[in-house]
């Protein structure tokens, strides 16, 4: 839960321990390919990570880390992605980083 220390690091203390107590972080994970590949191979690919995402075992394993799992299409976590660059850049610009 966003503002509670991770069990997995439980010394490391929170953005809002740290005096950043509007900052909200969440780590999130995505599988790209690369930028030409065929629509129909991207959909089978997805139906394919959407499947073995969905069994038990590995559905517990990923929840054993405190991560939720989302299963949504390409399009879906292309828009995600395109939604949070901006926030990330400002972010970055704030605290001073120049892309590189």
């Amino acid at each position: 839960m966003a503002g509670e220390r991770t069990p997995f690091l439980p010394d490391v203390p929170t953005l809002a321990e740290q005096g950043l107590p509007r900052v909200e972080v969440k780590g999130w994970w995505g599988i790209f390919a690369p930028p030409n590949m065929p629509a129909a191979l991207v959909e089978q690919l997805n139906g394919a990570i959407r499947t073995v995402l969905s069994t038990p075992p590995v559905r517990q394993k990923i929840q054993n880390f405190s991560a939720d799992i989302w299963l949504g299409s390409p399009q879906e976590l292309e828009a995600f992605v395109r939604s949070e660059v901006p926030a990330i850049q400002a972010l970055a610009k704030k605290a001073g980083i120049e892309p590189e």
